[in-house]
C-alpha cells in the first residue's frame, strides 16, 4: 500500500538477505557480506522478497509479504 507524504504517494517494497550464525559464519563482516549476496538474489527475482544465503538461485522463491 502506499503512504502520503507531503501530498506524494510513496510506494515502498524490501528485499532481504539473510545469514545465520555459524552456520554460514562467525565473523560479523562474514556474514554481513553473505547476507548482501543473498539480498541481491532476491532483489533480481522480484519485490518484497527475503533469500537465505546458499540457497540456490533455481529454489522456490520466498515472499515476506
Amino acid at each position: 500500500q502506499p503512504f502520503v507524504v507531503g501530498g506524494e504517494e510513496i510506494y515502498s517494497s524490501a528485499s532481504l538477505g539473510v545469514a545465520i550464525a555459524p552456520d554460514h559464519g562467525t565473523d560479523l563482516d562474514g556474514l554481513i557480506a553473505k547476507a548482501d549476496a543473498a539480498m541481491y538474489v532476491a532483489k533480481e527475482q522480484g519485490r518484497d522478497r527475503y533469500r537465505l544465503h546458499g540457497e540456490e538461485r533455481g529454489a522456490a522463491v520466498r515472499s515476506g509479504v
